[in-house]
């Protein structure tokens, strides 16, 4: 196994979280926004599935890290694989993408109730190969965010 790299380590990718607000409802989705800086030119390799290349880990204040259930993703049965989307991010340029949280379910019976929480993830960047379609990522190096996205949610 790979270790993780920290931002700046590998100089390549940066990766940071952000959720869409610093307070939300019981009752809404926890949008959070996923950016990739590039300090070097690199290459992303983008399922349609962002949550599916990440490993989330998800703290409530109080509680401490809470287990999570895989997540399920809809399998259209498709005899062949799917090429993954390739970005070419140059040297200062960014990606942003956007993901509900709240497809996570925990395991063990616990709910997202009202309190502090903290996220946190690990994103698969694939090989860094010159190939403009992309079935399989290859070598996949773990590139860890350089900090944690801090929500709360209220009643």
């Amino acid at each position: 196994m790979v270790a993780p790299t920290r931002a700046g380590d590998l100089g390549g990718l940066q990766l940071t979280i952000e959720p869409a607000k610093q307070i939300f409802s019981n009752h809404e989705g926890l949008v959070a926004k996923f950016t990739f800086l590039a300090r070097s030119r690199t290459k992303l390799c983008l399922a349609k599935d962002l949550l599916s290349q990440m490993q989330v880990s998800i703290s409530r204040s109080g509680t401490g890290k809470l287990p999570l259930k895989p997540l399920v993703i809809q399998d259209n049965s498709q005899i062949f694989q799917e090429p993954m989307k390739v970005v070419w991010l140059e040297s200062g340029e960014s990606l942003s993408l956007r993901a509900n949280l709240k497809r996570y379910q925990f395991d063990g019976g616990e709910q997202w109730t009202p309190g502090e929480y903290s996220v946190n993830a690990t994103f698969n960047l694939c090989e860094q190969t010159p190939e403009p379609v992309v079935t399989d990522p290859g070598k996949e190096t773990p590139v860890k965010a350089s900090g944690q996205g801090w929500f709360m949610i209220m009643i």
